[in-house]
């Protein structure tokens, strides 16, 4: 069967750069390939650490939709961009050292975080903050160009970097944002 051979795979090829495990695959993979660049883990549960990425993986994107017990502590150090897609818990992922190289971190799967933001890598371009974030969004990194509140904010948005160029928002909540900032709005 199909089931019997996804959950066989636990080892890869190192040419492979490109890999999506679905809710298929259940089996931890010990030893992800070295040529990989994007991963997507989109699965209802998955309860292995990914403690084991490769250095030169750049796109990683996880959807978990129940379980998940891994730890993201040990992100590879070129990783760009990082989505954390549906309900993780924030206290398995180290916000406070990620990898320099990211400039696309999106945390809408990280619900209720009341934690810091301040200590995000200077290059980032673009954040998308957690779902009803309750933190405070300062010390943002100099170079953010497009800041994300869809999910939430309820704080108020007094000082951003003058690289922002967007800030999109929920047409259907309100927000406290500083006057000189409303012309970057974008509601959806």
């Amino acid at each position: 069967s199909d089931d019997a051979y996804y959950n066989n795979i636990t080892r890869l090829q190192d040419d492979i750069e490109y890999l999506v495990l679905s809710s298929q695959h259940k089996r931890k993979i010990s030893r992800f390939p070295q040529g990989l660049k994007f991963l997507n883990i989109s699965a209802w549960s998955y309860n292995h650490q990914l403690d084991n990425l490769p250095n030169g993986l750049t796109h990683l994107q996880i959807y978990i939709e129940h379980n998940i017990t891994g730890h993201l502590h040990n992100l590879p150090s070129g990783l760009e961009y990082l989505t954390i897609g549906s309900n993780y818990n924030s206290c398995l992922v180290d916000l406070n050292h990620l990898p320099p190289a990211l400039r696309y971190l999106s945390l809408i799967g990280i619900s209720h975080y009341h934690g810091s933001l301040d200590f995000l890598p200077i290059g980032l371009k673009c954040l998308v903050v957690p779902q009803y974030y309750g933190g405070y969004l300062r010390n943002l990194p100099p170079f953010l160009e497009i800041l994300d509140l869809y999910g939430g904010y309820d704080g108020r948005i007094e000082e951003l970097p003058t690289s922002v160029q967007t800030i999109i928002i929920s047409q259907h909540r309100g927000y406290d944002i500083a006057d000189e900032y409303v012309h970057l709005v974008k509601a959806i």
